[in-house]
């Protein structure tokens, strides 16, 4: 099967930027905003559909900025959703982007959404559940294409290996039997977790359980994390301390580990210093 626009992306673009005393996602990286050097890349890996800008701080600005780029490459798969908690942290834009996903791909949602309005920018997406996401900070614009396709691939290949496998709280890993599932009246199937009550569904089988997947460069974590379908209701959710760190800490076990060569994963602009580094180190990518 072509893995053709079979993954959305989500951007984080809404946060306040208070460390770095300017809008991240509009700062100059090498003649471009930030935002649009990520898009660009995103946009040359063939196997991302969908991709999700989420904005808060600054939403009328980004906005436009966003539809200029739009205008301009005549794409059509850009979608703005707005996070009107986006003062409460990172989290509530993660848990707005999962939400509107699941909204692209049901013709009638189900339950209430964080975010507001349809920013699309082109043709309505396919009605059809993304295999997984890809999180993508706005101010990490240098990953390369390679690596985030690289990613999907390592990701794709652990399911064959062994995506039967659950990770539980407390006792490690185990198999997770058909019959512990449940039949649903929408053809889907449950499974009752422990504690909290909260259920996991599945679509297609075992590949909701599929884990998540992170590149590494020199030991470590990088972007884009890849959060498996199966486990977008677990994020939207949770309500717990310590927001998407909390939920992949679960599931740490299994998680995919990319190990890639590209420092670009890493580099990000918290800080002036942080910015300063990161076009050093694009120019030196430059000149080759």
């Amino acid at each position: 099967m072509s893995k053709s626009n079979r993954y959305a992306a989500i951007i984080i673009a809404g946060g306040l930027s208070s460390r770095m005393g300017g809008f991240k996602p509009l700062l100059d990286v090498g003649g471009k905003p930030a935002l649009f050097r990520l898009l660009d890349t995103i946009r040359s890996v063939a196997a991302i559909g969908p991709i999700v800008i989420v904005t808060g701080h600054k939403r009328e600005l980004l906005e436009a900025a966003i539809r200029s780029y739009a205008d301009a490459d005549g794409e059509q798969r850009l979608h703005s959703v707005y996070n009107a908690d986006y003062e409460s942290g990172m989290f509530s834009s993660i848990q707005a982007g999962i939400q509107y996903i699941t909204h692209l791909a049901s013709p009638q949602p189900q339950g209430q959404t964080r975010c507001q309005g349809d920013g699309s920018f082109g043709a309505p997406a396919a009605r059809s559940q993304p295999a997984a996401a890809l999180l993508f900070p706005a101010d990490v614009p240098l990953v390369a294409a390679g690596t985030i396709a690289g990613l999907i691939d390592a990701w794709e290949q652990a399911k064959e290996d062994g995506s039967r496998v659950l990770q539980t709280e407390g006792d490690g890993s185990r198999v997770l039997p058909e019959e512990s599932l449940q039949a649903e009246g929408d053809g889907s199937r449950v499974l009752q977790t422990e504690g909290d009550g909260s259920r996991v569904f599945l679509q297609d089988g075992f590949e909701s359980f599929a884990p998540f997947a992170v590149p590494v460069f020199k030991g470590r974590n990088g972007h884009p994390l890849l959060i498996p379908r199966g486990h977008f209701e677990e994020v939207l959710h949770f309500c717990g301390e310590g927001g998407l760190k909390a939920v992949r800490s679960r599931h740490d076990a299994d998680m995919v580990r990319y190990v890639t060569g590209d420092e670009g994963c890493v580099l990000d602009m918290d800080t002036r210093v942080d910015y300063q580094n990161l076009l050093k180190y694009d120019g030196q990518q430059e000149r080759g």
